[in-house]
């Protein structure tokens, strides 16, 4: 009987895995990479080849696309659609997943105008949102901090706390010189 695990321990397949993990930016893209297992069908192993070509034709043509440091979107989404709020990072998160799919896009766009590629489903399926990634990146300016424009009501908020903050000051400051003339 025919044992394959034998056959990939031999050829150090863990080891080449660990290897392509390596270069791996996103978590679950590593844990992909090390889960990965040879296929059994001929014509998937053709069709496989075939999309690793072309990827590398594409690059090697026009470059690499260029990433900003996505994270895996799973969990935030999964959090998003049961109705949690999102806490500042995560909305920065996802700008940058939606930055990532804009930029990938563009760059597939670009670089293959009437070329057509068996990796065209997998362009294609990325839908970039400009108008959420730009409201994010407006709204958000850091983990901890909110663009005090944000909304209406965080920028009156913010007016009101900045009039009771200088109110308080010139109290403060005239006490000061009160005591100091004492």
């Amino acid at each position: 009987m025919y044992n394959s695990e034998k056959y990939l321990n031999l050829l150090e397949l863990g080891s080449v895995l660990n290897l392509l993990s390596n270069e791996a930016t996103i978590t679950s893209a590593k844990e992909k990479a090390i889960a990965l297992r040879p296929f059994s069908s001929l014509d998937e192993v053709k069709l496989q080849l075939k999309k690793t070509e072309e990827a590398f034709l594409l690059t090697a043509k026009f470059a690499s696309p260029s990433f900003y440091n996505p994270v895996d979107p799973s969990s935030i989404l999964t959090r998003a659609e049961v109705g949690a709020s999102l806490n500042m990072g995560e909305l920065l998160d996802i700008a940058n997943v939606l930055k990532s799919i804009r930029s990938v896009k563009e760059w597939k766009d670009n670089c293959s105008v009437n070329n057509k590629t068996s990796l065209d489903d997998l362009f294609d399926s990325l839908t970039p949102n400009k108008f959420l990634e730009d409201k994010i990146c407006f709204a958000v300016k850091s983990q901890d901090e909110m663009n005090d424009n944000a909304s209406s009501e965080l920028a009156a908020i913010r007016r009101k706390i900045r009039g009771i903050s200088s109110g308080i000051k010139d109290k403060l400051d005239a006490i000061v010189r009160s005591q100091s003339k004492s």
